[in-house]
This record gives C-alpha cells, structure tokens and sequence, in this order.
C-alpha cells in the first residue's frame, strides 16, 4: 500500500529527524506521524532525498519498501560536501530505490567516494531541507557530513579477529603502544586507525611511544572523527591484575 506525504510535513518530517539526531538519540525516530499517516523510520530513508531532489514537489509518494540489510554500514566521515555533491547523492539514492524497490545501505560521495550509510545520509538530507525551509528556499553551499553526529546504540565493536598487520599483528617491534591505541579505537567506535598514522599522532620513534604521546595521539583522534575519548593513566600498583582484568 502506498503513502503520500505533503511538502508541509515532508519539512516537518525533516526538522523532527534533524531535532532527534540533535537530542543525542539513537539513529533515526522509530516512526513519525503526521494528519493520521505514520512513516516509519526506512520511509524517512526515502522521503529525504527525495525532497532534496525535488524540493519543490507538491506531494512524495512511497511506494512498498524493503528496509535496508544494514543501515550503519558504511566509511567514517567527517568533512564538508558540496552542493552539488548532495545533490547528485539524493537522486542517485532515489534512482536506486526506484529501480530496487528496497533502501540502499548507503550511498557514495562524488568526491570523496566514501561510503555515508543509511542512517547517516537520511539525517544529512533533513539537514538540508530544514536550511532550505529556513533561508528563502535556497540551497546551502555544502553540509557537513560527519559520522560520529547520528548516535548508535552503546556497545563495544570488538577487537580485531584477523592477523597480521593493522589487525592483530603490531606492526613493528616499537609500535606497541600504537597498536595498544589502535585496539582501543577499534573497540570502542568502530573506527581503524592505521598504527602508522597513530605512529605519527603519537611522535613514536624506534624507542617507542611516550605517555605524553599517547595522550596526543588521543586528543588527534578526537578532532578528526568527532569523538570524545579520554585518557586516565594508573600505576599498576593501584589495580593489580585483578583490576586489569576487570577493566
């Protein structure tokens, strides 16, 4: 059965996502209702980029859609894309919803070619339509297009599985606390970070890495995806195994 959703609640729909995203809740509303039609959250997928592609469409029309198999799978971003980059973005996901009849995981940027899943572009196009709605029906110039802005539910992702390195191999006889760092940043967002490049945050040299190091190379990691790791350093006399293992 198919919906309808005028372009008054489509501008609705699209401050109501922007405004769950924003309370720090997690991904997209499960459903939104508007004069007795609910829409649920894979429809939103939808409804967004349509209306960035047609921003001026009286009414959009959504037809039976299959949910998409993974909705945060996807690269990390965190940088601003243009105009016409977003544009190009919302017709190609509507494109492929026309054909597919299902919600694509996620769509690729023009310039950068990474990945933005499901939830991530959804949460971009409210973005856009509410500056639209807001500045005369003009389009931004660009819209920042960062990961770690569309919350997952709390949970670890896990240390890495595979050997070798850059997974659970340390890269090098030096590259200890790099690789410890690493571990932790896969662990706790899901992101990779090459031991090299943290080698570089950290001013690790064939001595190591010192703890002042660390700590930059922490600080560094949150500037670039937006995260807000922190660091406390203890004596292992404080927690003995015991408080190791716990950790």
């Amino acid at each position: 059965m198919s919906k309808t959703i005028n372009n008054n609640n489509a501008y609705r729909m699209a401050q109501d996502i922007k405004n769950h995203v924003e309370a720090g809740k997690t991904g997209l509303p499960g459903s939104l209702s508007y004069e007795g039609v609910t829409y649920n959250w894979h429809e939103m997928m939808y409804i967004m980029p349509y209306m960035v592609k047609n921003p001026f469409a009286n009414t959009c029309e959504i037809g039976t859609l299959t949910r998409p198999s993974d909705a945060w799978k996807g690269d990390n971003i965190n940088e601003q894309v243009s105009k016409s980059d977003f544009t190009k973005q919302a017709e190609n996901i509507v494109n492929y919803i026309s054909k597919n009849k299902t919600i694509p995981n996620y769509v690729t940027t023009i310039k950068s070619k990474l990945k933005v899943n499901a939830n991530h572009y959804t949460y971009c196009m409210a973005k856009i339509l509410v500056w639209f709605k807001n500045h005369d029906r003009v389009m931004p110039a660009q819209c920042l297009y960062r990961s770690s802005d569309v919350r997952r539910s709390i949970g670890k992702y896990g240390h890495a599985t595979k050997s070798g390195c850059d997974n659970m191999g340390q890269n090098n006889g030096y590259y200890c606390g790099c690789h410890s760092l690493q571990e932790v940043f896969r662990n706790l967002t899901g992101i990779v970070v090459p031991q090299r490049t943290i080698a570089g945050w950290a001013g690790t040299t064939t001595s190591g890495t010192g703890h002042s190091g660390l700590d930059t190379a922490v600080a560094k990691f949150n500037k670039t995806y937006g995260k807000n790791l922190k660091v406390q350093w203890k004596n292992f006399s404080e927690l003995g195994w015991e408080g190791i293992k716990r950790l």
